[in-house]
């Protein structure tokens, strides 16, 4: 009879053992596929740092180089409003065919009530300076 409950209980604990064993695997088998992901989704993060460093090294070398020494800059902005009015509007529309005649262009423009206000701008190149107006 102590047999029988030896049995018994030999084949509980390996009926058990065989559970736990089934439940570790498929855990160790859960942490890989996570560990996987992560080590594809950390490999992808590292290559776009050496990309966005790559760039960051090109921008630097430009810059020391002398590379933005040719780049236009903003020299002169202009606010002209161009009333809607019948009798205004030739004069608001003159003023900004003279201001693009002269190379500014548009940049933004303003709607009002009675008409609009358009901001033009003129570019050139860094060490051009503006002509000063002579009134």
């Amino acid at each position: 009879m102590e047999k029988d409950i030896e049995k018994e209980l030999d084949e509980m604990f390996s009926v058990a053992a065989a559970d736990q064993t089934e439940d570790l695997d498929e855990m160790i088998s859960e942490m890989e596929t996570i560990l996987t992901s992560q080590t594809k989704a950390i490999k992808n993060i590292s290559q776009s740092q050496t990309q966005v460093l790559k760039k960051i090294k090109k921008w630097e070398d430009i810059a020391q180089n002398g590379g933005f020494k040719n780049q236009e800059k903003l020299l002169e902005v202009r606010f002209i409003g161009v009333e809607f009015d019948y009798q205004k509007v030739d004069v608001g529309q003159r003023l900004l065919n003279e201001a693009l005649a002269e190379g500014f262009q548009p940049l933004r423009d303003f709607d009002r009530g009675s008409g609009i206000v358009m901001v033009v701008a003129k570019w050139g190149k860094q060490n051009a300076k503006p002509k000063n107006k002579q009134k």
